[in-house]
């Protein structure tokens, strides 16, 4: 099967899928199950096995999703109909899915932690894919009110992969060197 396009937006969509996943894997998932891997050079093979399976589940899902919402796209379609539009949409939605996820993590301490891995995964996973449909569908209808961009999910001027990597910057940014202040205390260095 060949993927219908030969826009750069297709390697885009699946490369910031796979920065998703690697994330998502280390922040939801706590790193499992590659950390069962304690050798290397396993770690890496299985980390970059594990990291790229998830992407292609992120990528190739989300593209699905767009088929089941906006029907099949069309070679030489436009907006939302446009097939490298899709692929690179997907990547998009993988961002906002990474964001959920950071959020989740760091505001909420990465709940529920109480139960076997497995299930803090699991309900860690419906809790991430729920706040980011919330999330996504909360984006497209206030983000020409908030960010001045064109309404529409497919409009050439609609590019929220730019937004979302700078919110994930930020988040991060606030975590490792803000250790989450104001909104919390910022713990004491024992070597001081």
């Amino acid at each position: 099967k060949t993927f219908n396009t030969l826009s750069g937006r297709f390697n885009l969509g699946w490369m910031v899928s796979w920065t998703a996943a690697i994330w998502f894997i280390q922040v939801t998932y706590e790193g499992y199950p590659i950390a069962l891997v304690k050798k290397q050079p396993w770690r890496a093979i299985a980390g970059i096995l594990v990291t790229f399976a998830l992407a292609m589940v992120f990528f190739f899902g989300f593209t699905l999703f767009q088929e089941i919402v906006w029907g099949a796209p069309m070679r030489g379609g436009k907006y939302v109909l446009a097939v490298d539009w899709r692929y690179l949409h997907a990547g998009e939605t993988a961002m906002f899915m990474l964001f959920m996820a950071l959020i989740h993590a760091f505001y909420f301490g990465n709940w529920p932690r109480k139960f076997a891995l497995e299930v803090n995964i699991l309900v860690r996973t419906l809790i991430v894919s729920a706040t980011t449909i919330v999330f996504y569908l909360l984006y497209y209808k206030y983000s020409p009110l908030l960010l001045g961009t064109q309404k529409g999910f497919g409009n050439p001027q609609q590019f929220p992969l730019v937004v979302i990597s700078l919110l994930v910057s930020l988040l991060l940014a606030h975590h490792w060197y803000f250790d989450r202040w104001p909104g919390e205390k910022a713990v004491k260095n024992l070597s001081d």
